[in-house]
């Protein structure tokens, strides 16, 4: 995996090691790296500086054997209040440290000697993925909110979402199900479509396979805003929401909410494909 500075730059780290030799030498390498490094010696110090700066740690990476409290004590603590990602390192491979630390949920689990390159490239990807995630449901849950569907339906979108909010892949079921959606690769050619999409816009797939999505016209900006919500998604490396007044080749128009979504390779960080979400304005 390639280690990519801008995003290592926007991740706060709370750091926990007993030996003061290992911190020191770590946390000389990660200082550098990231945003911000919360060093501790045991799992009591960790503890308090975790919740006077919640809001601000995005992992934590922690020893599991420290006087006081252990690694496992501190994320099981943790773990009760906060759903924040974490990776253990340990100078033992004992089976039962690596159960508990799987059913705590940990990311890793690193056995001593540690490749701090690795730890950070673990970091990194066990970040965005937290991120992607959380991307996910914020997509979810503001196409349920934009929606100006009747009455009853958005009730029923608000229960499915507080009751499926601990999965990721179901809120995509939500979105995939009550909104029409289309993927294109990094080229911008139509990959996939879904069958609402087809009944929103009355259309065939087979019309739009392998065709370049900028048959789909932006009819209220001069057939310039869908491209440019494109193009500013990939800058910004997030999703993008606008309402446009789409056409399609068969002349087909909707008034819709549109929200762009770039997925990018987690190896290479590169733009792999777009998801685009379409819902009646």
């Amino acid at each position: 995996m390639k280690i990519d500075i801008v995003v290592l730059r926007t991740i706060t780290l709370l750091y926990v090691e007993d030996e003061d030799g290992i911190r020191a030498q770590e946390l000389k390498a990660y200082s550098k790296l990231f945003k911000k490094v919360y060093p501790c010696k045991d799992g009591v110090e960790a503890f308090r500086i975790y919740n006077e700066n919640k809001d601000d740690i995005d992992i934590i990476v922690t020893d599991i054997n420290m006087p006081n409290m252990s690694g496992l004590e501190l994320i099981e603590k943790i773990s009760k209040v906060s759903t924040v990602p974490f990776i253990f390192t340990t100078a033992y491979s004992d089976i039962d440290y690596m159960k508990t630390a799987l059913n705590l949920g940990a990311s890793k689990y690193i056995t001593k000697p540690i490749n701090i390159k690795t730890v950070i490239e673990d970091i990194q990807l066990t970040v965005q993925n937290k991120r992607k995630s959380e991307k996910i449901q914020t997509i979810a849950t503001t196409l349920i909110k934009e929606s100006k569907k009747n009455e009853n339906q958005i009730s029923k979108l608000v229960e499915e979402n507080r009751i499926l909010n601990s999965n990721t892949s179901l809120f995509k079921n939500i979105v995939y199900t009550h909104c029409g959606k289309l993927a294109t690769n990094k080229n911008g050619l139509i990959v996939e479509v879904n069958e609402k999409f087809l009944s929103l816009f009355n259309c065939k797939k087979e019309n739009l396979i392998d065709e370049n999505i900028s048959m789909l016209k932006d009819s209220s900006c001069n057939n310039t805003g869908f491209q440019k919500l494109m193009l500013e998604a990939l800058y910004e490396k997030t999703y993008k929401t606008s309402n446009q007044v789409i056409k399609l080749k068969n002349n087909t128009i909707l008034d819709c909410i549109i929200t762009i979504n770039p997925i990018f390779n987690k190896n290479t960080l590169l733009l792999d494909t777009y998801d685009v979400y379409f819902s009646k304005a």
